[in-house]
């Protein structure tokens, strides 16, 4: 994700479009391949979180023969994003400015990423740094810098303090993106590399042919959204349905 962002703005500042405009449209559909891609987690058996007795609780077994129950945390993770989507998805028709709709979701995945890492049992610790004689989880930490950076920045801008871009307008902000990307010839050539350096990278790293398909479909995807010029503006989307 960090690399993605990193790619965009560099494209946009070649292209000459606003980033703002372009993270906030693309916050939003990340967050609902956060909704799907935790699901993997699943089918893996991996990522889960401490034995527990709750109700909700999933079944596993182990090398031995034993059978355990731990938190669904990729179930947790799966939730908060979509309860996630539907707040993006309406506060993006009131959205004052651009960039809103991005800092919103940094900040709200911070928040549900905070809590759902505590439950985890494969987590990364920070050195051995302790808070409250805790070891302190790399996510956690990362996640907590997400939410105060996020937050302050919507209270600094909502206050008038500080102007974050432009204020919103009608403007098709993304179909002027997207007609400036699809000019490029070299675009479907692009794509096809990327398919298959994703397709040799998982063929190589891994045995579960579930991450192939998975890299195959978002080329895909990336193709018919941009190649076929279906990339809209945030606004024309919640305006116009």
């Amino acid at each position: 994700i960090i690399t993605a962002a990193i790619s965009v703005f560099v494209i946009c500042k070649l292209k000459k479009c606003d980033w703002r405009s372009m993270i906030d449209i693309m916050a939003i559909g990340l967050i609902i391949g956060q909704i799907i891609g935790r699901w993997g987690n699943f089918m893996n058996r991996e990522a889960f979180g401490a034995e527990t007795t709750l109700p909700w609780r999933m079944e596993l077994h182990t090398m031995a023969g034993n059978v355990m129950y731990v938190h669904p945390t990729f179930l947790y993770e799966s939730l908060w994003n979509l309860a996630g989507f539907v707040g993006l998805h309406f506060l993006s028709k009131k959205r004052i400015f651009d960039g809103q709709i991005a800092l919103s979701y940094v900040a709200w995945y911070g928040l549900g990423r905070a809590w759902i890492e505590g439950l985890r049992t494969d987590s990364l610790y920070l050195f051995d740094w302790t808070l409250f004689d805790k070891p302190i989880r790399v996510s956690q930490a990362l996640s907590l810098v997400m939410i105060v950076v996020s937050l302050a920045v919507l209270l600094i801008v909502g206050m008038g303090l500080f102007t974050l871009g432009s204020e919103v307008s009608m403007t098709p902000i993304g179909s002027h993106i997207g007609a400036k990307l699809t000019k490029s010839r070299n675009l479907p050539l692009i794509l096809g590399v990327s398919l298959l350096l994703g397709i040799a990278v998982n063929t190589v790293f891994t045995t579960i042919p579930a991450d192939t398909m998975g890299c195959a479909l978002n080329a895909v995807c990336i193709y018919y959204a941009f190649y076929k010029k279906r990339f809209y503006a945030l606004n024309q989307i919640t305006s116009k349905g």
